[in-house]
């Protein structure tokens, strides 16, 4: 009786680990490059920072508003704000000028 036997070759231990190796490879560029990798953090940082200025200008902008309105409901409006609004928005005064009322 005759018996056949494979005689392995020696690429045939290399197919696993270079399997492995190209896994790993994908990976490894992935968490550099990829959408959520550490360049895109980078990039999700500096987003963070522009908006959370613009959040600040905001609210910045928001405080005066509720400052003015505050002015304006208190009842009775008093005459230098009113007559200040007035010209600041007819254009009779600049943001540098001073008024003294008499």
């Amino acid at each position: 009786m005759k018996t056949l036997q494979k005689k392995r070759h020696n690429r045939d231990r290399f197919v696993v680990p270079a399997i492995c190796l190209i896994v790993s490879a994908y990976f490894a560029h992935h968490s550099v490059d990829g959408r959520f990798g550490s360049d895109a953090r980078v990039r999700i940082d500096a987003a963070l920072a522009e908006t959370q200025a613009r959040l600040e200008t905001l609210r910045q902008t928001r405080a005066d508003l509720t400052h003015k309105v505050a002015l304006l409901k208190s009842g009775s409006i008093e005459r230098d704000t009113l007559d200040g609004f007035a010209r600041e928005k007819l254009g009779l005064i600049g943001p540098a000028d001073v008024v003294y009322m008499p």
